[in-house]
């Protein structure tokens, strides 16, 4: 090899050098990202409620993580409707295992932190709740059924073994005195301003928290709901104040709208 060209080589692979350098740290965080990606990938339904848990988003599917185990510390969901950007945060609640034809059969644990396998697949099913909108009608809840065992127990009814002729008898009753209707009534119109599922479209994210690494992995989504989804959702404020009367039948309205990706 000639002296010049040495030269040239030996500068070739000094520009080389710096050039890896100064790109260094971004090839280290895409190569980080590539190595610890955790992705997910949802069923194509998605299941929307309002019950005692509050405003209520189901989601079923599968996490992949990618070339090491993934800690996955916790999931949770940022929901935009998309007619006035009101925004609600969603944290996840249950871990369910549910046997649709014999429900009886379903199981619930609290949602924890758990292990994904590295190269590995966990399938999920988890409920996510509103936990903030729920505050903002529990307590008046509590004092509906308050009121309605004081009832109870000037009747010398006992509430814990209605069924629904009965129930409906006492409610009757209850619902006679002229605070008991005020309180009902009152309770209701604020419920009513309080839910937030409106026909329309709803984007939202879902992040994944993970442990060492601390890392926070998005995809977003969007579902639209009907006017019939409204409706029958709507109909869970009247069963949540019966609940808390004590109605024998706990049976909530739900809503199944498709899942897209964005």
């Amino acid at each position: 090899m000639e002296t010049k060209d040495y030269i040239n080589y030996l500068a070739l692979g000094s520009l080389a050098v710096a050039i890896l350098a100064f790109l260094r740290p971004e090839l280290e965080k895409l190569l980080s990202k590539w190595v610890n990606a955790i992705a997910i990938y949802p069923s194509s339904l998605v299941e929307i409620g309002f019950s005692s848990f509050g405003p209520t988003i189901g989601i079923a599917g599968t996490l992949f993580a990618s070339h090491r185990n993934q800690l996955v510390q916790s999931i949770s969901l940022d929901v935009v409707r998309q007619r006035d950007n009101a925004t609600h945060k969603f944290e996840w609640l249950l871990f369910r295992d549910l046997d649709y034809l014999q429900m009886d059969r379903s199981k619930i644990d609290v949602a924890t932190a758990f292990v994904v396998g590295r190269d590995a697949s966990k399938p999920f099913n988890i409920l996510f709740n509103d936990s903030r909108t729920l505050d903002l009608f529990r307590d008046d809840l509590m004092g509906l059924q308050n009121l309605f065992r004081s009832f109870c127990n000037e009747q010398q009814i006992s509430a814990e073994i209605f069924d629904n002729e009965s129930w409906y008898q006492a409610h009757e009753k209850f619902v006679q005195s002229s605070e008991t209707d005020t309180s009902e009534s009152s309770i209701y119109s604020k419920m009513k301003d309080i839910f937030y599922w409106e026909p329309g479209d709803y984007s939202f994210s879902i992040s994944i928290m993970t442990d060492k690494p601390d890392k926070t992995f998005r995809s977003n989504y969007s579902f639209h709901l009907s006017d019939v989804d409204s409706q029958a959702l709507t109909l869970n404020i009247i069963k949540l104040m019966q609940i808390a009367c004590f109605f024998p039948t706990e049976k909530y309205e739900f809503a199944n709208p498709t899942l897209s990706k964005q």
